[in-house]
């Protein structure tokens, strides 16, 4: 008895189940037991069993007065033969055969005042084929075809015991004790074990049975099953520890999650049962405010997984997959980890004994894989509800079955000596398969919508996940429903040993025995109670009570923190390759990749719930299918393939077969759909078909582990890829193509059309270049040279800079760095205003301050022009020159001060803090639909011109730039305010004045430099499809803020000027008067000017001819002077008013002097379009800084903008980007040439007064006029007073 009770607890202890342990991980355990009790040496469970020792219990025995007692009783050299079990009916017998031990012992008696002793025992059982012991449960009491009690119907055993007594001991002693003892230990412990087993059988038992069977039948049945058999009721008090009352689903899930609490009062059991009922709703009226949460029916994320998942792959093309990779085996094995999947300790202290067990999962396998109806892993059912669902059982493969190989180590350790006593290794499979299964729960995720996606790292997710995940979190998830369903058991659960023994063979044995006897009697009702079980509120509240502790919100892992603890554990670097992709996968993706190309046409439909794509112009793409055929035409085709002597390195390749007579076709992608952007819209099949030829190419591959855990989650797919590469060196490639292959264009209604040759028919030297750079990057060199440029293009975009304090204060940076406000920014030109205004009432409080340097009484005294005193001041208080002005002089003052004030200010805001010129780019069809347009392709300011100048390697064309534009502005600024302010140089105010009305009109030499680099670079390029691609420069704020402070400054000047009027002779032009030979001298520069003009307007003046890759595209022009400013319609106004107005304007004064009608008009025309005139100006820039800087100026700005392929395309091609050659044409070149000469001359009569001085002593009419108008000096004022 002692054995057998000892024997049993240590069978049972793994098996029980502590506090909170899960029921899933306490049948795990069970199992793990039975697999490790389960298994090989010669018969390596029956050697284990033998060499076991372990320790009963004290045996005590009474008789004739005589009290015998036997203690430390140690057992060892336990054998069993075999175990034998059968299924008979509704029950199963167990028969050992082989019993034997060896048990040794001391013992000692004493009685009757005299009699007493000690000695040795030794008790043997020897093992022999009649040593056996049986036991056979069966099922009785039955009803709807259920048994509803157990019953012992046979308990006997024959074990051939001896018993062996010896030390100082009285013969009479012995005889009395030895036959007692050992028929006690024959005949009545094996009758009381009966007894009990009978009596455990009829009660507990078969209570445990009526429970059972009550959670197996559907509710009802079970309730009229069990008031007709009497069994509902409770136990008594006083049951084992292992009894559970389950009267539902519910308390059984609560029992197996909570352990049993039959000590519990009904009444707290039925408020814990109010509460559970209540909980879900409680949950829904604390979520009933949902602010700030992600709304997953609108989240863009889920709904690209959600059409991706459900609509574009769907469980058919899934499973079309699994098929190919698993080259249509049923059954798909997986290895299983080194690392144990369980370790456990069992200790039995009554034994003496401590159990080790180890748990290993050596490989799992899954059958039917290839047979998924119906994936969908996650789908929004409400703002905050998602749902999971999954379905195996196909026509093809109805059944769907799941099978493990473990390996379990168990050692028996002797726990007072801590010593090993024996060890042993047991390999077992376990399988089971179900028809149809199906999986689907359903719950409530609220996650804050200002952490989601979020920006956490890899890192933290590896450090912290629980703690990173649940940070999103508003509250824990809460499951609301799962319904799992299958038809019923394809094939039932099985137990195979893989370790070779009698033992292990007979317990298999006995196990599927077991199994086999379970789906006898409750195999027909297994499905609906799996069903009835997943979807039981009891365990639905138990899962949420556990989510609510386990994943309720917490505080994610700083991202320094994380990174460095994974800088402890982790090397920086990694490279060894064949445990990553040569491992038991590497068949599963070969299989899929043979698979795929075997099928030589594949499909992909149901497109149209696709979320927009964001796209130039608002567009709008919708897909119909993705279509792959002539598939069958590659071979060897193999992706990341590790190589045997470099484990770093991996390897691609593929092979695409030529069409032949029997196979005319090449493998060909397609994609059918339409595309409408802005006004261009496509409908038709796109399709390329690839060339011929072999591709084969070794990479060298590192990856930085410590860059991949900081990577941002979540990252693009392109980023994700290449940014934690380390090192990817190409060290092979073998490329041979027959040809480019071919792009089709099949629109739906027309023609179709072939865009490469398209291509090539247009730019032949394009086709060219492109052919010699598929050459390069064919070869090693040139492919990892196309790598690195392109790995660092996208690492740049992947890199998050921090803003720069220019940026955060919300300042732009044009192409090479210059920072600018954005012209829309209604605060620059709100402020400029004050400014000007400021500034203008600044200079006008001048001019009345200027009148205290000589106080006098007489209030027009010493005012004349040539007074020492400002002119502001002079203006201010009127001269007699006052009436050419209107007669107001305070306004006068006034618009003079504010003309000046705007145009320092605008010259300011020109040059340092607005965009000056943007270079862009569209592409649009003949008929007019623009398809993509971009006018900020590169942008710069009034500095980043002067730099692209320099970088282009002409810096005499950057100093003359700024020298043109800045310099000589702000010096003609100064000498206005020198002359308006002051009263320095007096006598010399109108040679100052002309020469800063000479400065001052240098700034519009900007207009030849733009418009002619706009004329040059504005090329409209034909391309295939109908479509132009179109470049363009277009002037910014800054150009026109320029030109706005260089006519304020212009007319301030002017203005001065009016204000000191010069001397006229006699005969003047404008007076009707002239000499002959002036006025000749006019009229046929007047001819001459107008011809000039009209030869460089509408004949060619320049001829300009793009190199390089820009080159095979734009063929070299011819260009007029009609051809400036067309891509900027602002530009060509300003061309035509300053080239072509302004000159005319000279000829409308030279007729108006000539009559002699109106002189003092025919001299403000003269002086105005001398002032804004751009001939000379013009024809200076043209040839004096333009032929020479445009070429530096576009190449450069090329190639800063596009580097890194040009670089390449210098390495490759022995060709930049763009270069660009300008040079003169004679025609326009001697027009505009001779326009010039003629304008000047009539500058220089009209306004210099060239051929027209006084002779000596000579006075004018207006002189005499001045001079009898002259004021008194203040001495006479004095003398009148």
């Amino acid at each position: 008895r002692p054995i057998i009770l000892d024997v049993a607890r240590a069978s049972v202890a793994p098996c029980r189940v502590e506090g909170m342990t899960s029921f899933p991980r306490m049948l795990a355990r069970c199992m793990l037991f039975a697999a490790a009790m389960a298994a090989s040496f010669d018969d390596p469970l029956a050697q284990w069993l033998d060499s076991l020792k372990f320790s009963l219990q004290d045996v005590t025995q009474e008789k004739a007065g005589i009290t015998f007692k036997v203690s430390n009783l140690v057992c060892q050299n336990l054998q069993l033969s075999d175990i034998k079990s059968a299924v008979e009916d509704v029950g199963m017998s167990i028969t050992l055969e082989g019993i034997g031990i060896v048990c040794n012992g001391h013992f000692d008696y004493h009685g009757l005042a005299i009699v007493s002793g000690s000695g040795d025992l030794q008790a043997v059982v020897k093992s022999s084929p009649s040593s056996t012991a049986t036991v056979a449960l069966h099922g009785t009491n039955m009803a709807q075809n259920l048994p509803w009690a157990v019953e012992a119907t046979s308990c006997d055993a024959n074990l051939d015991l001896k018993l062996t007594l010896s030390g100082s001991i009285i013969y009479d002693v012995i005889n009395i004790f030895k036959t007692p003892v050992s028929a006690l230990i024959k005949h009545q412990a094996i009758a009381q074990a009966c007894t009990q087993l009978k009596t455990m059988a009829a009660g507990q038992l078969s209570q445990k049975l009526a429970d059972f069977n009550r959670l197996m039948l559907p509710s009802d049945d079970g309730e009229l099953l069990l008031k007709s058999t009497g069994l509902a009721a409770k136990p008594e008090a006083g049951a084992p520890w292992f009894h559970v009352d389950m009267e539902s689903f519910e308390d059984f899930v609560e029992d197996v999650a909570n352990g049993d609490h039959g000590d519990r009062p009904k009444a707290e059991e039925n408020d814990a049962g109010s509460q559970g009922n209540l909980f879900l709703a409680e949950r829904r009226l604390k979520a009933v405010s949902k602010d700030g949460t992600v709304d997953w029916t609108h989240d863009e994320t889920l709904k690209w997984i959600s059409w991706l998942v459900d609509d574009v792959i769907g469980p058919e093309r899934l499973d079309q997959a699994v098929s190919w990779a698993v080259k249509g085996n049923e059954t798909v094995i997986i290895p299983g980890p080194a690392n144990p999947l369980m370790t456990t300790t069992v200790k039995q202290p009554d034994a003496g004994l401590e159990l080790r067990v180890t748990a290993f999962l050596k490989s799992a396998s899954i059958e039917g894989a290839d047979g998924m109806s119906d994936f969908s892993p996650v789908a929004a059912v409400g703002p905050n509800d998602l749902r999971f669902k999954v379905s195996w059982g196909t026509a093809k493969r109805p059944a769907f079955g799941l099978g493990v190989d473990v390996k379990v180590q168990v050692e028996a350790v002797d726990l007072s000596s801590g010593k090993s006593q024996a060890a042993m290794e047991q390999e077992m499979s376990l399988h089971l398969a179900v028809l149809s299964p199906s999986l689907e729960v359903q719950g409530e995720v609220q996650v804050l919508a200002r952490e989601w996606p979020g920006t956490r790292s890899l890192a933290q997710l590896m450090v912290a996940p629980k703690q990173c995940l649940t940070s999103m979190l508003k509250q824990a998830p809460l499951l609301k429903s799962v319904q799992m369903k299958f038809q019923q058991l394809a094939a039932p659960l099985s137990f195979v040993t893989r370790t070779q023994g009698a033992l292990e063979n007979a317990l298999a044995n006995l196990l599927n025995n077991g199994v086999g006897l379970f789906n006898q009697v409750y195999q027909p009702l297994l499905p609906g109670a799996i069903q009835r079980f997943a979807g039981s509120q009891k365990l639905i509240q138990t899962v949420n009570n556990q989510l609510s502790q386990q994943m309720k919100p917490q505080t994610c892992i700083d991202p320094a923190l994380a990174s460095q603890q994974v800088r402890n554990v982790f090397p920086q670097y990694y490279g060894d390759w064949p445990p990553v992709f040569g491992n038991w996968a590497r068949q599963l993706i070969d299989n899929f990749f043979d698979g795929f190309i075997a099928s030589n046409t594949s499909v992909l439909e149901d497109f149209g719930a696709m979320p927009k794509v964001p796209l130039p112009l608002d567009g709008k793409v919708a897909l119909r299918q993705l279509i792959a055929t002539g598939l069958d035409q590659v071979s060897q085709l193999r992706v990341a393939l590790p190589t045997a002597d470099h484990p770093s390195w991996l390897e691609n390749k593929a092979v695409a077969k030529c069409p032949t007579d029997q196979a005319p076709w090449r493998p060909t992608f397609a994609v059918n759909g339409s595309l409408v952007a802005g006004n261009f819209g496509g409908d038709g099949l796109v399709s390329l078909e690839m060339p011929c030829g072999t591709l084969d190419a070794e990479v060298d591959v590192v990856v930085d582990f410590w860059h991949l855990m900081d990577l941002q989650i979540p990252p693009t797919m392109t980023c994700a890829m290449m940014s934690p590469l380390a090192k990817l060196d190409i060290k092979k490639v073998n490329a041979t193509w027959g040809g480019s292959g071919r792009v089709k264009v099949q629109p739906k209604d027309g023609p179709a059309q072939y865009p490469v040759d398209q291509m090539c028919t247009l730019h032949p030297d394009a086709c060219k270049l492109a052919d010699e750079m598929r050459e390069f990057v064919s070869s090693t060199e040139g492919a990892t040279r196309l790598y690195h440029m392109a790995r660092d293009k996208v690492l740049s975009k992947c890199t998050s800079p921090q803003l720069s304090a220019e940026q955060e204060e919300g300042l732009q940076k044009d192409q090479l760095g210059y920072t600018y406000v954005e012209p829309d920014d209604y605060k620059v030109w709100l402020g400029s205003a004050v400014v000007i205004l400021a500034l203008a009432a600044t200079y006008t409080f001048a001019a009345t301050l200027g009148r205290l340097v000589k106080p006098d009484t007489c209030e027009s005294a010493d005012l004349s022009p040539t007074s020492s005193l400002p002119l502001a001041t002079i203006c201010w208080y009127g001269t007699p020159a006052s009436r050419s002005v209107g007669g107001i002089p305070k306004i006068s003052t006034f618009v003079a001060s504010t003309l000046m004030a705007a145009g320092l200010v605008a010259r300011i805001l020109a040059c340092f803090w607005l965009p000056f010129a943007s270079a862009g780019v569209s592409l649009e069809q003949k008929t007019g639909g623009t398809i993509f347009k971009d006018e900020t392709l590169l942008q710069y300011t009034f500095f980043g011109i002067g730099e692209q100048f320099y970088l282009g390697g002409s810096l005499y064309c950057q100093i003359l730039w700024f020298f043109m534009s800045l310099v000589s502005a702000l010096t003609c600024h100064a000498i206005l305010l020198l002359v308006w302010l002051t009263p320095f140089l007096a006598s010399h105010r109108r040679k100052l004045l002309m020469a800063a009305l000479v400065l001052g009109r240098f700034a519009l030499s900007e207009a030849e430099t733009t418009g002619n680099t706009a004329m040059v670079l504005g090329n409209a390029v034909p391309m295939p499809l109908g479509m132009v691609q179109k470049m363009s420069l277009g002037l910014e704020a800054g150009a026109y803020t320029s030109w706005f402070a260089t006519a304020c400054t212009v007319f301030a000047n002017l203005l001065l000027l009016k204000i000191l009027p010069r001397p006229v002779a006699p005969k003047e032009w404008a007076s009707g008067e002239a000499p002959r030979f002036i006025t000749i001298v006019q009229a046929v520069n007047s001819v001459m000017m107008v011809a000039g003009i009209c030869v460089w307007y509408f004949c060619d003046f320049m001829h300009a001819e793009t190199g390089g890759i820009a080159g095979a595209l734009i063929p070299p022009a011819n260009y007029s002077g009609s051809g400036l400013g067309k891509s900027d319609l602002g530009l060509h106004i300003f061309i035509i008013l300053t080239a072509g107005v302004c000159p005319l304007m000279h000829i409308v004064a030279f007729v108006l002097g000539w009559t002699g009608k109106a002189p003092k008009v025919a001299r403000g025309l003269a002086a105005v379009a001398t002032s804004f005139c751009l001939l000379d100006l013009f024809t200076i820039g043209y040839l004096a800084t333009f032929l020479e800087g445009v070429n530096g100026f576009a190449s450069s700005a090329v190639h800063d903008f596009a580097k890194p392929l040009c670089e390449l395309s210098q390495e490759a091609l022995g060709k930049d980007c763009l270069t660009m050659t300008a040079s003169v044409v004679p025609l326009g070149t001697v027009g505009l040439l001779v326009a010039t000469a003629a304008w000047s001359a009539l500058a220089a009569v009209q306004v210099l007064g060239f051929g027209q001085k006084r002779m000596a002593g000579e006075v004018t009419p207006l002189q005499a006029e001045l001079r009898a108008a002259e004021p008194p000096s203040f001495q006479e004022c004095d003398a009148r007073a």
